[in-house]
């Protein structure tokens, strides 16, 4: 099994604690939206916080229905790593921190 369907059916089996945050980008890129930096503010200060030290994130992330699958998936891959790197360059959250970013689907 996959790791994404193993985290799929631990998400579908758990109530696990959760956050909505929208964070915007750029049509059909991966640059986030300016007005979205301050929700990534708030979520680097909540993950530096010490009680969520030993904590395992995931950030799970959606696109439209415009465009095939594959093109879909590699959009999503790639804005993932657009918060990722906002999170440890801008947040100053360190790279060793287990946050792992994951496309649930639709």
């Amino acid at each position: 099994m996959s790791n994404v369907k193993k985290l799929i059916a631990i998400v579908d089996k758990k109530e696990l604690p959760s956050i909505n945050i929208r964070i915007l980008f750029d049509y059909d890129l991966d640059r986030i939206k300016e007005s979205s930096y301050s929700s990534l503010d708030v979520i680097s200060t909540a993950l530096l916080d010490e009680a969520l030290e030993d904590s395992r994130i995931m950030l799970n992330g959606h696109t439209d229905a415009v465009g095939s699958r594959i093109y879909n998936q590699d959009l999503s891959e790639r804005r993932a790593l657009s918060v990722k790197h906002y999170l440890t360059q801008v947040g100053h959250i360190p790279e060793y921190r287990r946050v792992e970013i994951v496309n649930l689907g639709k």
